[in-house]
Formats: structure tokens, sequence, C-alpha cells
């Protein structure tokens, strides 16, 4: 029978709601490990984490929340993972840990951030003045959440099954000179992660395909992604249909390789000059979802 852990600040909660727990300091009295640091609880289906306490600084806001964690498991709640940075969050509520560079009137900063399934926007884990320190803590984090993640490039962690398609776009830099793009499309957010920024398509592609052999690796064979021409990849379920779409631009006809989503976006492959290299590209797609996922359709 599920029990209620009583908690710091007059609390008591069903230990299975917890959707996370954390310490951070109270930024009106500061910033550092030595300002005063809250305790603060998430529960699921309300937004605003309750207080539990005030503590005088980071180390005693540290005792205070593996109190508060030990008397959580005792209630029967064995999904929560403690992980750096003061929290501690339940397994099954964390999506993915990302690094966003920013600009700052002080400089260049990056943040990590951890996207929790139940909050609207990441919860931020830190700042820092080095993406190989920003980066060290989403790896951390992929230690802590345990074989159901994978971190990959640029301090993208996620959640294996939470991948919907790997894709590669090309796109045009603010002085015209072409870059391409590998990206991470989450289930259920419209957003994409970046994996890598390429100065060519071939580089692009062979990030898109590192991250692929990492997200597959350890997955059972039909939740395993599959891979599609142009560093391309998607679930088993997850097209409904490839078709050429023949436009014209600057006065030449050109044909563009499309795959019909799940989420019912049309996603390009490849734009040819030529029908036949087109209709060829949809053939070798086919063939490669036919063998990975064992479908019959053509």
């Amino acid at each position: 029978m599920p029990k209620l852990a009583a908690l710091p600040g007059g609390a008591a909660i069903a230990a299975e709601q917890v959707v996370y727990l954390r310490a951070s300091a109270d930024g009106a009295q500061g910033s550092g490990a030595e300002s005063p640091h809250s305790l603060l609880l998430r529960v699921q289906g309300f937004n605003q984490p309750i207080p539990l306490a005030l503590e005088p600084n980071a180390a005693a806001a540290e005792e205070r929340l593996d109190a508060c964690l030990a008397l959580i498991a005792e209630a029967g709640d064995g999904e929560l993972v403690r992980l750096p940075r003061s929290l501690v969050v339940r397994s099954d509520e964390a999506v993915f840990v990302e690094v966003s560079p920013e600009k700052t009137p002080a400089g260049r900063v990056f943040v990590t951030r951890i996207k929790i399934e139940s909050d609207e926007r990441p919860l931020e884990l830190a700042t820092f003045a080095s993406g190989a320190d920003a980066i060290a803590l989403s790896e951390a984090c992929a230690e802590g959440l345990g074989d159901d993640f994978v971190a990959l490039a640029r301090g993208n962690t996620i959640k294996k099954r939470k991948v919907q398609r790997v894709e590669v776009r090309g796109d045009r830099k603010p002085d015209g000179s072409p870059v391409y793009v590998a990206l991470l499309k989450v289930q259920s957010l419209p957003r994409r992660l970046t994996l890598a920024r390429a100065a060519t398509e071939e580089e692009a592609v062979a990030a898109a395909k590192k991250a692929i052999d990492a997200l597959n690796e350890g997955t059972d064979e039909d939740e395993q992604l599959v891979a599609l021409p142009g560093g391309f990849a998607v679930r088993p379920d997850g097209i409904k249909g490839v078709r050429v779409r023949v436009r014209r631009e600057n006065n030449q006809v050109v044909y563009a390789v499309v795959l019909l989503t799940d989420d019912d976006e049309e996603q390009g492959l490849a734009t040819l000059d030529d029908g036949a290299a087109a209709e060829a590209l949809v053939a070798e797609t086919v063939r490669l979802f036919n063998e990975a996922a064992a479908s019959e359709w053509d």
C-alpha cells in the first residue's frame, strides 16, 4: 500500500508522486556555495514546486536533500535517482539533458539543462564558461540515469526511446556560406536537438550515423532506429511513405525526395536534378526500411 513520506516544512508526500527534488541557491541572497540554498519538491500534476527548507549553504542543503531522499525511499519508491548539481529525479520523468551555448553581456556561456516529461521547459542545472565543463555535467547525468540513456555529441544525453528521428539538413550561415546540421527529433516536442554543425554534408551525415549507432546499441531490435540514406533514421513505425515532389527552382526543374513522417511532417532526404535518380533514391530508401523493419509495403 502506498505510503506518505513525512518531509520538512510540514509536507507529507506520496512517494510515487514525486517528480523531482532539488537544492539550489536562493538568487535573492546570492548564488555561491556559501549563500542560502532552498530545497524544493515537485509533485506530479502540480506545476509549482513545494518549498521544503532553506539551508544556510550548499553543503547543508546537500545533507538535507539526502535525508529527504532516504525518507522517500523508505516510503517505498524506487524510481528516484540522484544526479549531480543537487538534483533527484524520477528516472521515468527524465527525457534529455542538453547543453546550449548562449550570449550574455559578459560573453558566451554554456548552459546545461534537463527536460522533465511533465515540465514545459527544461530545468537549468548549471552555467559554465567552458563548453567542455557543461558537456561533462551532461555525461555525468547519463551515468546517473542508467542504461536507458545515452550521451551523444555536443552534450546531448537522451532517453533512447524518446528519439523519434535523426535528420540532416542543409542551411546557410549569415554570411551565405553553406552549413549542414545533424539533428535529433524528440517525441512529442516540436524542436530539435543539435548533434553537429558541419561545413560539408559528409561530415554531418557521419555525425548522424555515429549517433544512430549509439542509440541502437543495446536496444531491442524491434525498437531500433532504421538508418536511411542521407544520415536520416526513423523508428520502424516512424514513416507513412516516401515520395518525389517535382518543383521549379531558379528556372530549373528539380526532384525532391521527401519522407512522410508519422507526425505528419514532410522531411526532405535530397533534392536532385534528375528524376530517375530521385526514383532510385526512393527505391533505396524502401529497400533499407523494409529490410530493417521487416515490413512488406513497397
